[in-house]
């Protein structure tokens, strides 16, 4: 199974911000030098562990490109660094499995993803993950709805798991449902890519081919970096799209 999808589904959480909360421009100078783009900034009364270290800088190798040898490597000082009593354990947990996750392939993808929700049932990244892992594995019916039950448990859903729910439930069969997703991804954030995308899928799937060309357009367009597995995505849905166009009478 491929992990492009499912670090792409990452890469619209904004690591950035979150991760410069925490790193200690001080104490680790020298990471900041490997991250420049990063506002580091020291949090407050408190030093990390070498753990915490170890698991933000695997985040940030991952986001920006790193080798994945590095990544492992950040991974292994992680397991070795954090104690039975350290502050956030199970969060932290979650984000390594997440981590492994995203390096892994085949069925050890939605193993890793399983383990984190063994963790915590009710952590974001790892329900979006479990959306993700359905999409990939070409889920279908009442088993693809299933994949974000918890999802749709949640209030606090932003575009990046409101497009996830959408394409999801066209999978299954609802594309009425995932057109509703998708619009209200939309209504947050015109600009976000995946939203336009599930929008798209969904106006496909209802026959309403002029206006998934429209979404579909605009989700070519805020590809901006060109990445290859969002452009594979744009062309299989448009190959759909001239399909469909075929067939009309």
């Amino acid at each position: 199974m491929p992990t492009d999808a499912l670090r792409d589904a990452f890469s619209d959480v904004d690591l950035e911000a979150r991760l410069s909360r925490y790193l200690a421009a001080s104490s680790y100078a020298q990471e900041r030098v490997a991250f420049p783009q990063l506002d580091v900034a020291r949090p407050a009364g408190r030093e990390l562990s070498p753990a915490e270290v170890s698991l933000h800088l695997a985040e940030l190798e991952l986001q920006f490109g790193h080798e994945e040898r590095q990544v492992r490597g950040r991974l292994e000082g992680f397991e070795s660094g954090y104690g039975s009593e350290e502050s956030g354990l199970r969060a932290m947990k979650v984000r390594a499995e997440l981590l492994r996750a995203q390096l892994a392939d085949g069925p050890r993808i939605a193993r890793h993803v399983h383990v984190a929700l063994q963790e915590d049932p009710k952590s974001l990244d790892a329900l979006r993950a479990l959306g993700v892992v359905a999409l990939e594995r070409e889920a279908t019916g009442d088993a693809a709805a299933h994949s974000v039950r918890g999802l749709l448990s949640r209030k606090d859903l932003r575009p990046t798991e409101l497009s996830i729910v959408a394409r999801v439930m066209v999978a299954a069969g609802r594309p009425g449902t995932g057109l509703r997703y998708a619009k209200r991804a939309v209504e947050l954030d015109p600009a976000h890519y995946r939203s336009r995308l599930a929008l798209g899928e969904a106006l496909l799937e209802l026959g309403e081919v002029d206006a998934a060309r429209r979404s579909l357009r605009r989700a070519a367009n805020l590809n901006g970096h060109g990445q290859p597995a969002r452009a594979r995505e744009i062309y299989e849905l448009v190959e759909r799209l001239e399909k469909a166009e075929r067939k009309a009478p």
